[in-house]
């Protein structure tokens, strides 16, 4: 692999979403390669302090609830035309 294959997939490979085959290859491409490493490493310090010092936000009970009928009600006709009764589960919302 080279630099710039390692570049343009980073931000997969940071969070976790490259199949095995291909975080076996950024790993080796990382052991090999200083620069790509250490840009690596920053991105992930990075996040690691932002996430140390940032708490979460307290979020209403009724966020997600409210949240989620006001994206289906906006988004319907997009999600499931034909099945709308669907339309729900087609995605997970990332709210807990």
């Amino acid at each position: 692999m080279q630099c710039d294959e390692v570049q343009r997939i980073a931000d997969l490979y940071i969070d976790n979403l490259l199949d095995e085959e291909s975080m076996s290859a950024v790993k080796r491409h990382l052991f090999i390669c200083p620069t790509c490493n250490h840009d690596i490493e920053t991105v992930l310090t990075t996040i690691s302090l932002i996430r140390s010092q940032v708490q979460p936000e307290q979020l209403s009970p009724s966020f997600k609830e409210r949240t989620t009928a006001m994206l289906l009600d906006k988004l319907r006709d997009h999600l499931h035309p034909s099945q709308p009764a669907l339309s729900a589960i087609q995605w997970p919302l990332p709210i807990d």
